[in-house]
């Protein structure tokens, strides 16, 4: 729990709290960890304080928003990249928190010409 009258101020003491479950591997690469709802009725206190712990843990490179889906850990080498699609002339992958979604193809005026038929 929060020690409310130690010299380490409450927003540290949550951010060392979920740095450890990172860290140990508790909540591991990739996955969401504690929304505020859940991380204030664990630790009983106000969200603004939580959002300065999640603050703490996203300037320190371990966790990043994934905007509408939480906060996620980063895996060691970082979330975010570009990972190709193995089709052809597709688009390309993102992949965030762990999770991987396709990027709007791009589309094209080119024709694709028929075997034996010349482009125009």
């Amino acid at each position: 729990m929060i020690d409310r009258e130690g010299p380490v101020p409450p927003y540290q003491q949550v951010a060392a709290a979920v740095r450890k479950r990172i860290k140990s591997g508790e909540i591991p690469s990739g996955r969401r960890i504690p929304s505020l709802v859940e991380l204030e009725a664990e630790f009983g206190v106000a969200r603004d304080t939580l959002r300065k712990a999640v603050q703490v843990l996203k300037d320190e490179g371990l966790v990043e928003t994934v905007r509408g889906m939480g906060v996620y850990v980063k895996s060691p080498l970082g979330l975010e990249g570009k990972m190709p699609d193995p089709r052809p002339e597709s688009s390309e992958h993102y992949c965030r928190g762990g999770l991987c979604r396709a990027a709007a193809p791009a589309l094209s005026s080119h024709r694709i010409p028929k075997e034996g038929h010349p482009t125009t």
